[in-house]
């Protein structure tokens, strides 16, 4: 079982795959406020469903890599 204190590994990947920096940045790029992102970070809150779509949309990687990457492989 993950340790629920490690951070999600679904924030980490986008922010290498848009080359960005910052939490914030990201989400500003995905239209969400930061401190949505930071809990869902720190799995706080559940990465929804509405969220992996919003990825997905704004930035075309499939859901099956999105699913991957939220499972730890990628």
């Amino acid at each position: 079982m993950r340790n629920t204190r490690e951070p999600h590994p679904l924030i980490d990947y986008l922010l290498a795959h848009t080359g960005l920096t910052y939490d914030a940045n990201l989400a500003a790029l995905l239209k969400i406020r930061p401190p949505t992102l930071s809990k869902m970070r720190h799995r706080a809150l559940a990465v929804t469903p509405a969220f992996i779509l919003n990825v997905h949309e704004r930035l075309g990687i499939p859901v099956a890599e999105i699913r991957k990457v939220m499972n730890g492989r990628w």
